[in-house]
């Protein structure tokens, strides 16, 4: 009678998961340390290889190699089987050879019925060249046979590196590059003794394709030595007058959102233009600008990446499979001494084989030596020939057996002394074998060099210590910005000086030139600095109500509100964050900005001059200085050069430059003025040679 076990449903739930969270550790997400794969991996390699897809033989259809895995030994989604082949087939070191388009960082691969794979010649140094000594196991209904593990040649799992995501378990192992890898490994041999430092000095890094190592060598030895760690990398690109073409991108660099961004740029007038001309596996993305600053401060921080990498790897024991975390040199390690079993396994195999061979050529031997004895035994009747030919040659029965397999006629064509010099040259065959067996790390040391010479190559990526690339800024890029203001609170970056002939400017109250900041004053009183690369080209930006703008070229800063009261402050004794609050109660109605050995001019909306307030009378330790009340309030502030200190006078809508007791017709405002005239336009005036300016309003300098 059967006994029934009850269970709660949360015990179950349990149970259920647990099992479900080995099995997808052990065969699906994490890679076996000692070949580099993942079931399916393998069970593809294996597949072509059962197919018969070498290097050298014909590519065939996807889709056919595809249906023998899923038939033969991965009955899982053929989408799954196909996305790994391709992975494969673009992975640091290829393991399939693929014909037909495998697509690209921006696109996908063609579908399977259109592309044709066969196997890499890396992967002849993951099967390597004895199937004998491959363990194999049932495939899962128990009519085929597949490998446990490949006998690689090569640590695959540092070379192509591994990602996976399991139960509880995220496995993320960088690529290396071949040469240093097996440097390391042939160190290793040499000294098996040797510490962490000597070893490990040989691998520089992660070596993905072209990428650029960011982090140093304090990052490296953390990550090899507990598998644990963070790298910083950033996409390969290359400079040009007004254009920046990336070459390579980083790993888990998000392409897509990368051109959309970018795109943004161009429509804000940030960038002129972004052109894709990859082709033929080579990445050539280029950007098009006019304003290096912006690129340096807004497009090279986003090529940089940040990867988290976790070593945990499988490893087949007797008693199942183990997951676990391994460093560099535990890596290593183990997997040369996977490497040096696997070669005493096949000396060995080979070393019966030789034997075997040496005892047919005996076998031949005695045949020829006994050739009339034996065809006496053959010509007789007898129900055992096997058992008369031992008894008559005094022999074994694999001997004699090995006896019978062989034609009297072959047997009279032998020659003994061809057969001694064959059975001389297996003999000292197996004699280098047994050697061998003997220094099997040696033999090992010697393939690896071989292989270093036939597949090594240099590194692709670089290595930069530094985290923040410096753009070279060309000195066109270094010259001032050109910025409109309006009352409404728009604010605008030009890409040149404004045209004020044809009246473009009257909307606009506020036109200045500034370096690679401003501060923008609002009614409200509050102090904004801000970017100008974060300003639209020809595209206005809102901001609030304004009351002015002050150039990044000045070192005070003088703001008047509705009851007249001023305040002077110099901008060196500001914070650098992006608010300030002034110290007034009424609303902000301007606001100017002094470069040094400039002086304040004041006037009422009558246009009368009220003041001229010298700069210098800010106290020295810097910060604020409040400015006397003005009568009827002050409606403009303007910046007078110090060339002109106190001789610059605005009555009757007419402005005078340099009065002195005597008239000087010769004195020059030293900066660039805006003159506002009665009908509302603007005059840029460059150098202002003229002594009289009528039907004017306003009066401020550009800088």
């Amino acid at each position: 009678m059967s006994q029934t076990t009850t269970i709660t449903a949360d015990q179950y739930a349990t149970d259920s998961y647990r099992v479900y969270g080995q099995y997808v550790v052990s065969n699906r997400a994490v890679a076996d340390y000692r070949d580099g794969l993942k079931p399916v991996q393998r069970r593809i390699v294996w597949a072509m290889h059962q197919m018969g897809l070498g290097p050298t033989k014909p590519p065939v259809k996807c889709a056919r190699t595809v249906g023998e895995v899923l038939g033969k030994y991965h009955p899982h989604s053929d989408v799954a089987v196909y996305e790994t082949m391709v992975g494969m087939v673009r992975c640091r070191y290829p393991l399939i050879d693929g014909h037909g388009n495998f697509g690209s960082a921006l696109d996908p691969a063609a579908a399977y019925r259109y592309t044709e794979a066969r196997l890499h010649r890396h992967a002849e140094h993951l099967l390597g060249t004895d199937d004998s000594i491959v363990e194999m196991q049932p495939n899962f209904d128990d009519q085929y046979r597949e490998p446990v593990v490949l006998p690689a040649e090569l640590p695959f799992l540092l070379l192509n590196g591994c990602s996976g995501i399991a139960v509880g378990i995220t496995s993320e192992i960088p690529p290396h590059n071949l040469t240093e890898i097996l440097e390391a490994c042939c160190e290793l041999l040499r000294h098996p003794n040797a510490d962490d430092a000597s070893i490990l000095r040989h691998i520089q890094g992660p070596d993905y394709g072209g990428a650029v190592l960011l982090s140093g060598q304090d990052q490296l030895g953390a990550l090899y030595g507990a598998g644990e760690g963070a790298l910083s990398y950033r996409c390969g690109y290359e400079l040009e007058a007004g254009q920046l073409t990336i070459t390579s991108y980083a790993p888990r660099f998000n392409i897509q959102k990368f051109i959309s961004l970018c795109g943004e740029y161009v429509e804000a007038g940030n960038l002129l233009s972004v052109v894709d001309r990859s082709a033929d596996h080579r990445i050539r993305l280029v950007l098009t600008h006019q304003n290096p600053r912006f690129v340096q401060d807004h497009v090279l921080p986003l090529l940089c990446t940040t990867l988290q990498y976790r070593f945990f790897v499988n490893e087949t024991t007797p008693q199942g499979v183990l997951t676990r975390q391994m460093g560099m040199m535990a890596l290593l390690r183990g997997w040369l001494q996977f490497r040096i079993e696997n070669e005493k396994r096949s000396i060995t195999a080979e070393i019966d084989r030789t034997n075997r061979s040496i005892a047919n050529l005996r076998a031949r031997q005695l045949g020829v030596l006994n050739l009339k004895r034996i065809a006496k035994v053959l010509s007789e009747p007898t129900e055992d020939p096997e058992a008369a030919l031992m008894s008559v040659l005094s022999i074994d029965r694999s001997t004699a057996s090995m006896i019978l397999e062989i034609r009297l006629r072959s047997l009279a064509r032998l020659s003994l002394a061809q057969l001694k010099r064959e059975i001389a040259e297996q003999e000292n065959l197996i004699s280098k074998k047994e050697n061998d067996l003997a220094n099997t790390a040696s033999v090992v040391l010697r393939h690896m060099r071989q292989i270093k010479l036939k597949l090594g190559e240099d590194r692709r990526g670089t290595l930069v210590n530094q985290k923040r690339p410096q753009l070279e800024l060309p000195t066109d890029a270094k010259e001032q910005t050109w910025i409109l203001g309006s009352r409404d609170g728009r604010v605008m970056r030009l890409d040149g000086p404004p045209d004020s002939r044809k009246g473009s400017l009257a909307k606009w109250n506020q036109i200045l030139r500034t370096g690679p900041h401003l501060w923008i004053i609002l009614a409200s009183g509050q102090m904004r600095r801000i970017d100008v690369n974060s300003l639209a080209v020809a595209r206005p930006k809102n901001f609030g109500e304004l009351a002015g703008l002050i150039s990044s070229n000045a070192t005070t800063a003088v703001v008047m509100d509705t009851a007249g009261d001023g305040i002077m402050l110099d901008i060196g004794s500001l914070r650098k964050d992006q608010y300030q609050t002034l110290k007034t109660e009424h609303r902000v109605i301007c606001a100017v900005g002094l470069r040094a050995n400039e002086n304040l001019l004041v006037w009422n909306h009558k246009a009368q001059h009220l003041h001229t307030e010298p700069q210098h009378t800010i106290p020295n330790s810097g910060g604020w200085k409040l400015l006397p009340k003005y009568r009827s309030g002050a409606t403009h502030l303007a910046s007078v050069s110090a060339n002109a200190s106190n001789t610059v006078v605005l009555r009757r809508n007419v402005i005078q430059f340099g009065i002195p007791t005597k008239p000087d017709h010769n004195a020059v405002a030293r900066y660039p003025y805006v003159a506002e005239y009665t009908d509302g336009t603007k005059q840029i005036c460059d150098n202002v040679k003229q002594t009289k300016l009528t039907n004017v309003t306003k009066l401020w300098s550009i800088e």
